[in-house]
Order: C-alpha cells, then sequence, then structure tokens
C-alpha cells in the first residue's frame, strides 16, 4: 500500500512539473517580430510570402497603419511585422523615420530589402544610420540586407535558380547583378554590419518555388539572427525539417546541460530522477511544441516512466559513487546528460515521423536505440 501512494505522489508531481513546465514555456515564447524596410516595389510582400510558403500578405497593398500587425498564418498562428507607410517617398520619409527608428525597440530584427536595379539608397542609409544612433554601434542590432528581384537582372528570361550561381563568371546575369550587389554593400554595410546579405527572388508568386532564389537561405538567417526565445515558435511556424532539426538540436543541447549541471551536487539521499525530470519534461514539451503537438495529450508518466526504469542501473551507480567526493559529481553530470540527450534524441525522432502523441513501448524503443548508440561510442 505505500509503495502505491509513494508512486501515486510521485506520478501527481511529475504530472504538476509538466503543468509549470508548460506555463514557463508559454511565457518564454515570443512572437517572432520583423521591421521590414524597403521602397514600394522592393518586393517585401512576395518575398514574405514567399518565405512563408503561403499568401500571408496582399502584393501591391500600401500598409494603413505605423503599428505591428499579427499577420495570421493559421489557426494558431501569426508573424508580427511592422510596414511602415512613407519608406522611400520624397515627401514622407523623414516624417516617418522616427516612427521606423522607435518601432525598433518592438521587433527582433530589421529586413532591409532593395529591388533591383535600385541603386538609389540614400533612404535606406538614413535608416539604417538612425538606427545606429539608437542602439549604439553598427553590430548592435541585427540588420539583414536583401538584395530582392535579382531574376530581374539581363537578361531576364535567363532565369534558372536550380543552376544559377553567384560567383559564376560565365554567367550574364551573374555578370550583370556583380556592381549592383557592391554598391548595395559598399554603400549599407558602411553604416551598419549586417548578419547577412541574403540575394533573392520571389518568383511570381509563393506557389512559384521553381522560380525563387535564396528564400531558403533568407529562412536561415532568420532563425539565427532570431533571439532564443522567439526561435522555437518561428520553427514551428515554418514547418521546415532543416529549420526544426536546428532548433530541436539547441532545445536537446541546452536541456542536457542543465541535466548535468543539476545532478553535479554530492547529496546522497536526493535521487538524480526528481532532480532531472523537471529539465527532461520542459525540454519534451519544448520539442512537442515545435511539430504543433498538443502539450495536455503527452503523459509525462508514461514518457519518462519507463525511461528512467530502463536505465536503473547506471542511476543507481551514480547514487553510490556520490559517496566520493568529487568522482561521483563528475560520473553524475555524464550519466545524467547521457540519458537526457538520448531522450531528446528519440523524442526528436518521433516527432520527425509524425508520431506526437507516442505509445510506451515506442519512446522505450526509440530511446532505446538512442542510448545504445550513446553508450557505445
Amino acid at each position: 500500500m505505500s509503495t502505491q501512494i509513494t508512486r501515486s505522489g510521485a506520478e501527481t508531481q511529475l504530472r504538476e512539473t509538466a503543468r509549470r513546465a508548460a506555463e514557463e514555456l508559454a511565457a518564454e515564447s515570443e512572437v517572432p517580430t520583423l521591421l521590414l524596410c524597403g521602397k514600394t516595389g522592393a518586393g517585401k510582400s512576395s518575398l514574405l510570402n514567399a518565405m512563408m510558403g503561403a499568401l500571408v500578405q496582399e502584393i501591391g497593398v500600401a500598409p494603413t497603419t505605423e503599428e505591428p500587425r499579427a499577420i495570421p498564418f493559421d489557426d494558431e498562428l501569426t508573424l508580427r511585422a511592422i510596414d511602415v507607410p512613407g519608406f522611400g517617398e520624397a515627401d514622407a520619409h523623414e516624417a516617418h523615420l522616427e516612427t521606423m527608428v522607435a518601432h525598433l525597440d518592438q521587433a527582433h530584427l530589421a529586413l532591409v530589402v532593395v529591388g533591383f536595379p535600385d541603386r538609389a539608397l540614400d533612404h535606406e542609409s538614413a535608416f539604417l544610420q538612425a538606427l545606429r544612433r539608437r542602439f549604439g554601434g553598427p553590430e548592435a542590432y541585427p540588420v539583414l540586407l536583401i538584395p530582392n528581384k535579382i531574376d530581374l537582372a539581363p537578361p531576364a528570361r535567363d532565369w534558372d535558380p536550380s543552376t544559377f550561381q553567384l560567383d559564376d563568371p560565365s554567367s550574364n546575369k551573374a555578370r550583370a547583378l556583380s556592381p549592383w550587389l557592391d554598391h548595395i554593400e559598399a554603400s549599407l554595410c558602411r553604416v551598419v554590419t549586417p548578419r547577412a546579405i541574403v540575394p533573392c527572388a520571389a518568383g511570381e508568386g509563393w506557389t512559384d518555388t521553381a522560380h525563387q532564389y535564396g528564400i531558403t537561405a533568407l529562412q536561415d538567417a532568420i532563425y539565427t539572427a532570431l533571439p532564443d526565445a522567439a526561435k522555437r515558435y518561428f520553427a514551428r511556424l515554418l514547418r521546415d525539417e532543416a529549420i526544426r532539426d536546428r532548433e530541436a538540436r539547441r532545445i536537446v543541447l541546452t536541456h542536457t546541460a542543465a541535466a548535468a549541471a543539476a545532478t553535479a551536487q554530492p547529496i546522497p539521499a536526493l535521487p538524480d530522477a526528481v532532480l532531472i525530470a523537471p529539465v527532461q519534461v520542459k525540454m519534451i514539451l519544448a520539442l512537442a511544441s515545435i511539430y504543433g503537438a498538443d502539450p495536455e495529450a503527452l503523459d509525462p508518466v508514461k514518457l519518462l516512466g519507463p525511461v528512467m526504469a530502463s536505465v536503473g542501473g547506471p542511476m543507481a551507480f551514480h547514487q553510490l559513487s556520490k559517496l566520493v567526493p568529487g568522482w561521483g559529481s563528475v560520473l553524475g553530470a555524464s550519466v545524467a546528460g547521457t540519458i537526457t540527450l538520448s531522450l531528446g534524441e528519440a523524442y526528436h525522432q518521433l516527432l520527425k515521423a509524425g508520431i506526437l502523441a507516442p505509445t510506451t513501448g515506442q519512446v522505450l524503443s526509440a530511446f532505446a536505440e538512442a542510448w545504445q548508440l550513446r553508450t557505445s561510442r
């Protein structure tokens, strides 16, 4: 009877841990917010649609508000964009420059879009100078430079993104683009140091993937520039496997380090499972959120209980090893880290396979494979 009560209490505690972890993740998550800078006709809307793989913004419709807009993506997700009207317009640019710079505090990064063959970059330069003054240096705020519409470079009809290479000296289009790209870099990179320069072409529409160029590189550059709090949301938003893999790897390694640190303490009476369970639960929920899994459908007892039981030997040995000063802490961190790493890798593989609510057997099988791979090295 006492064993059942103890087990029941542990399960209740684990589910409460999962509830708190879900609340923490929700509080830590931030909707990616982009400040779009570029003249009318630079192709900002087309670029945004191509990047998201959906019609999220009508093309040719001028923005009518200076406030950040939540762009609906599906029933649950949104992307926030700030597209201030008047950029580059002779009678409006100066009046809106202060507004644009003020909105930088609400955005995670700025995308400066220049459409081919525009070489008049005074307005873009003025904006970046104001940004630099506000934040105190050329690298203080994340900026991406996007030379856009590169498919329009002559010869315009000669466009095959699958074979096009910007550094190909035999390509007439590449030779036509080279001085324009050099001009953008010389004019704007002397003001700020961008996180990346990403030449792009959005095609005739977001479904015209055959004629798009640089979209994957743009997605990758945005993900890299975003703070950690917005990375997970962005990975789910894009539904791009490469980005999701990167984010899953970041989540797993972060929580592996946290689990190792949590067990690096010489307290034999305190089971390591108590220390690392909250870390592992939060890791599982974070991974699940990338793939849109319902956190309420995930039972932490079903996911963690069998796993911890299957590694009871290493965990028990570590509890005894803590009696030896110094040695136990190092060993504990190694064991806890390997368990957490294997669990994270196993659950990620299940999610990639479309198994959003795995059974106990599926979890154990995937974990055993990951554990064997890690411990046999």
